[in-house]
């Protein structure tokens, strides 16, 4: 699997590499819930389940959640719209990181141009 590596902009001075996994679905999951035919989203850790909620999966709690649309045609409408926001926010996170990389520079140039 191909994941992006990028700068990650905190600061003028500080920059991190970032490699940052897209899409974290689980090929294993998603083959075991078309097999039994059931759609299961974790709920956040420590809440506790309902009377109608799902067992436990690795730790995490599990919900089954009901959807007024079928989820393959939300899911064909939103993954989509969250990889280009994502990879968006990526370009503009390394364009920031090269813009203040270049600032620290030519101020650095600057600096040691007049000593």
């Amino acid at each position: 699997m191909r994941v992006p590596i990028y700068n990650e902009f905190k600061n003028v001075m500080v920059q991190n590499l970032q490699a940052q996994k897209l899409l974290p679905v689980d090929p294993e999951v998603v083959s075991a819930e078309r097999k039994t035919g059931k759609s299961r989203l974790p709920v956040m850790p420590g809440r506790k389940l309902s009377s109608h909620g799902a067992g436990a999966r690795g730790g995490e709690l599990l919900v089954d959640y009901i959807y007024e649309q079928p989820v393959e045609e939300i899911f064909r409408a939103l993954v989509p719209r969250y990889l280009e926001t994502e990879i968006y926010r990526i370009l503009l996170e390394s364009a920031a990181a090269e813009h203040a990389a270049r600032m620290t520079a030519m101020d650095a140039a600057t600096r040691n141009a007049s000593n």
